[in-house]
């Protein structure tokens, strides 16, 4: 079950979706400096998590983390560390909504 995820060499992971007949990204890398981002990395190593269509998506799109997003959480205030933060939560439950996945979320 669930939609075929392609996965680009940039970081960026798309599927189709139906209802918009149009391809849209499930994951990608920014959201890095989000305070979400190192709890679904750990998430993701733990064995106790479900591999689906979304983990292997988040997967796929962190690969490419070299600690650039250190900086941006430096230069943040609480604020805005805030909005990006519910900014990726929200995207991750649309993921998992489009991938049909939502037992992973």
């Amino acid at each position: 079950s669930g939609q075929p995820v392609l996965a680009m060499a940039n970081g960026h992971c798309l599927t189709f979706h139906q209802g918009m007949q149009a391809m849209v990204r499930v994951a990608d890398d920014h959201f890095m400096a989000s305070s979400l981002f190192s709890q679904v990395r750990a998430a993701l190593a733990s064995p106790d998590v479900k591999q689906g269509h979304l983990a292997r998506a988040l997967e796929l799109s962190s690969t490419s983390f070299r600690g650039q997003a250190v900086p941006a959480m430096i230069s943040m205030d609480l604020a805005q560390q805030q909005d990006l933060t519910l900014a990726h939560a929200e995207t991750l439950v649309a993921s998992a909504m489009v991938l049909q996945s939502g037992a992973e979320f």
